[in-house]
């Protein structure tokens, strides 16, 4: 009997889900394969099936939602049917369990709030694919001591937020506060702070206008003074400064004069076995026409090198891209990338063309290979879960194959491809991707900020 096993499986898991277990065999008969969870040597959860071979199966084992967090053991164990006598194969593996199954967001109407003022909040839990969570959630307030002031105990979500509010007292212990979320097990906190306010004596607002021109001459502003208790006088003393401005980088976009003009340079450094470097040619590279600020970057080896044996002598390559715009501003950065490494020299690549997968769509993958490959394997994993898993016959040293987007591959999800060659060796690659998940409900949020103001509403559409 020839046996050749690859067991994959999540080494993290979530509670009250069910926990997937992907393998692929290479048998000559039908096995049979046992997967169970444990700890200390008391078994929680099992699952039996029945496999065929050379085809990946994923089986799944429901965990119970009363087992605490920490650290179990999964067992596998194998046997052939028809075949008596013990079992073929088994393998064993710690298991890391945690409660976190759901992202829960917790929000305030202001950070700071002082004696007698209304603490407005919400929580929002969310699931793996990005759906509202649908049971009841219990919310607590805690003091800086520790103690629950307030609770509220199994608040239905309604497929959304839980939105709850709390009135101060006037002397409440001031220090930082905690609201507290626990929902299917899982607990979610967030520290508010809470300060003695005292009335001052005077309070004095300067309003300037919300921008100015270049043109302008003068700039008009407004001061309030208020003197609590007190009239207040008719004059008032104003002392103007001026401050050099200092431009810092604030995440904005650039604007299309400062990128359209200018070529971004390139300089790409190989090293080889055996400590030595070789600089390739410097390229200047125009910026993508259909994507603003994206250059698309290639770099072919082979026809720098023009022998495939040289290739092989390849370690590591480095990236430099520098840019210069009209106003002299400079910006650089570097990406080192490593060969891939296989004692035999057999490769599996798995790349995508597609540019941006949204949920509801399908993601196309191409996976090269430079030897021969009846079938590889692949698998989608996505929140230390695994989400897909299957087999694609290898006519050609090129597959194409896609996959479908699923919302719980967002925002990143990665796909793993392997295959096990002769001498049981298992050649594998690997791909990140990113997921746009929220795509299929656009809005824009847009702040009036002529209408902003100190002390006023806010106007926003």
């Amino acid at each position: 009997m020839i046996l050749r096993l690859l067991l994959l499986w999540c080494l993290r898991t979530v509670s009250a889900q069910e926990y997937p277990s992907d393998r692929s065999q290479r048998i000559k008969h039908e096995p049979t394969y046992f997967i169970a969870a444990s700890q200390g040597g008391v078994e929680l959860a099992a699952a039996w099936h029945d496999c065929k071979p050379n085809a990946p199966e994923t089986l799944l084992i429901k965990v119970p939602p009363t087992i605490l967090p920490g650290t179990y053991h999964l067992r596998v164990e194998g046997g052939v049917q028809g075949v008596l006598g013990g079992t073929a194969f088994h393998n064993e593996t710690e298991l890391q369990y945690s409660r976190r199954s759901l992202t829960i967001f917790i929000e305030t109407d202001q950070p700071i709030y002082r004696q007698g003022q209304t603490i407005r909040f919400r929580a929002i839990p969310v699931t793996t694919d990005l759906r509202a969570f649908p049971e009841a959630v219990d919310v607590f307030i805690l003091d800086p001591m520790g103690i629950v002031v307030q609770k509220w105990l199994s608040r239905q979500t309604n497929l959304g937020a839980v939105s709850l509010e709390y009135h101060l007292s006037q002397q409440p212990r001031y220090g930082n506060w905690t609201i507290r979320v626990v929902a299917q097990g899982q607990v979610e906190e967030k520290m508010i702070y809470i300060e003695e306010y005292y009335q001052t004596a005077f309070e004095v607002n300067v309003t300037l206008p919300a921008f100015i021109l270049e043109s302008e001459r003068h700039i008009q502003c407004s001061v309030t003074a208020k003197w609590n208790e007190c009239p207040t006088k008719n004059y008032t003393d104003i002392f103007f400064s001026t401050t050099g401005v200092r431009l810092l980088p604030d995440g904005s976009p650039l604007p299309s004069w400062r990128l359209n003009d200018q070529k971004l340079e390139l300089r790409t450094k190989v090293r080889l076995s055996g400590g030595r470097e070789q600089e390739l040619e410097t390229r200047f590279e125009q910026m993508s026409p259909v994507q603003f600020g994206i250059w698309e970057i290639s770099v072919d080896l082979l026809s720098e090198f023009g022998t495939l044996s040289a290739l092989n002598d390849v370690q590591s390559l480095l990236l430099e891209a520098r840019y210069a715009d009209e106003s002299g501003e400079r910006a650089r950065t570097s990406l080192l990338v490593y060969a891939s490494y296989t004692p035999t020299h057999r490769h599996l690549q798995v790349t995508t063309s597609t540019r941006d997968a949204k949920v509801g769509e399908y993601i196309i993958f191409h996976v090269r290979a430079d030897y021969y490959v009846q079938q590889f394997y692949y698998m989608v994993v996505s929140k230390s879960s695994i989400l897909l898993s299957g087999a694609e016959e290898m006519p050609s040293s090129l597959k194409t194959f896609a996959v479908p987007c699923s919302s719980e591959m967002a925002p990143t999800a990665s796909l793993v491809v392997w295959d096990m060659a002769r001498e049981g060796e298992v050649v594998a690659d690997a791909l990140t991707f990113p997921v746009d998940g929220l795509s299929r409900n656009n809005f824009s949020v847009i702040l009036d900020e002529e209408r902003t103001r100190l002390d006023r509403r806010s106007k926003w559409s």
